[in-house]
């Protein structure tokens, strides 16, 4: 019965442990998600900053856009203008340093295209194929802003997010109107659509290190609620809910940003928090019945050697009999039941 109550206490008591880890755990995760995602949106907005600035920076290249003008008159790229317009190209490219692709599209079509990845390799360039169209629709979308007179003249896309044949690399595409130092936006007829990495602005975001961890996830969806960038790229493209859908039970913590109308997202996964207490909870049971059997056998060992000399003494006392010579107990001890057991020696000697 005794056993049974301290196995019963035990357990109670790692229950009781269990549910209070769990909830200083949940608590501790939160406090920290909130300090980091407060300290990285404020990275990422001067990130996504300085792209919107770099895009806008191409833009307003007076020697690209006097290239590209020249190069339209005859309505054909010779070799050496495309030779020239590729080099400044490559120059603006890398003196941004995120940027992945420079393309520069028309009315027409694409003009122009500059990977620094792909340029002149047997790679194809992002903006090939069924890409087109979509170059097409970016290059309309930000005509119509210049139409509009819109506060904001520069147009956001995230799809294509990668190159086919570079799919770790994922990207955010900014469309600027070429317009030179003119500065005057009503004769504008081409667009310079930056990509940048996305990868790149995350880690010097710091989000990169907030994005992947054992127990919380943090991703970015776009103004559509729609994963732009999550650590596991098969989310990408999910809605917020539908991706909430796959986990357990979640706590999400979000922060907009001031660019695009992105969101940032932290979500934990209380689920597996919650069998990864379970796991720690399991192995203290089988500590606790492992210590409980030792203290048994501790237990049974120390009542039998204390109660071995009362076994002596109540042998030796039923096998008494009057004569001369009695029989007498072999005292092992000083301890009250051998003092006893000395006591019956003496007896044993006056009868």
């Amino acid at each position: 019965t005794v056993v049974l109550l301290l196995i019963l206490a035990g357990l109670v008591l790692q229950i009781y442990v269990k549910n209070q880890y769990f909830n200083y755990l949940l608590r501790n995760t939160r406090s920290m998600e909130e300090t980091m995602i407060e300290t990285s949106t404020i990275n990422i907005d001067a990130n996504l900053k300085d792209i919107v600035n770099a895009a806008c920076n191409v833009g307003v290249n007076e020697t690209l856009r006097t290239l590209v003008e020249n190069t339209e008159a005859d309505g054909i790229l010779l070799e050496r203008e495309k030779m020239t317009l590729g080099s400044r190209m490559d120059d603006i490219a890398h003196q941004i340093g995120s940027a992945v692709s420079i393309a520069i599209v028309s009315d027409k079509g694409l003009w122009q295209e500059y990977g620094i990845y792909w340029y002149k390799t047997s790679v194809k360039g992002l903006w090939e194929n069924d890409n087109l169209d979509k170059l097409q629709e970016i290059y309309e979308k930000t005509m119509a802003l210049q139409d509009e007179k819109a506060n904001v003249r520069y147009y956001v896309e995230t799809n294509p997010a990668v190159n086919s044949q570079w799919p770790q690399i994922r990207m955010v595409h900014i469309a600027v109107p070429l317009i030179g130092k003119t500065y005057s936006f009503s004769h504008v007829n081409n667009v310079v659509v930056v990509s940048f990495n996305m990868g790149d602005i995350w880690e010097k975001s710091a989000f990169d290190r907030v994005a992947d961890k054992p127990l919380s996830i943090g991703y970015i969806a776009d103004e559509n609620n729609r994963i732009i960038y999550h650590p596991n790229e098969e989310y990408d493209g999910m809605t917020v809910e539908n991706y909430r859908k796959t986990l357990d039970s979640t706590e999400n913590i979000s922060r907009s940003l001031k660019c695009f109308g992105w969101t940032a997202y932290i979500t934990t996964d209380l689920g597996k928090m919650r069998a990864q207490v379970n796991q720690m909870y399991t192995r203290s049971i089988y500590v606790y019945l492992f210590l409980l059997c030792i203290c048994g056998f501790l237990w049974q060992f120390t009542i039998r050697k204390i109660l071995k000399p009362i076994d002596i003494i109540r042998d030796s006392m039923q096998n008494i009999k009057l004569s001369k010579n009695l029989p007498k107990i072999e005292v092992k001890g000083t301890n009250e039941i051998w003092q006893l057991a000395g006591y019956y020696n003496e007896m044993s000697e006056t009868l």
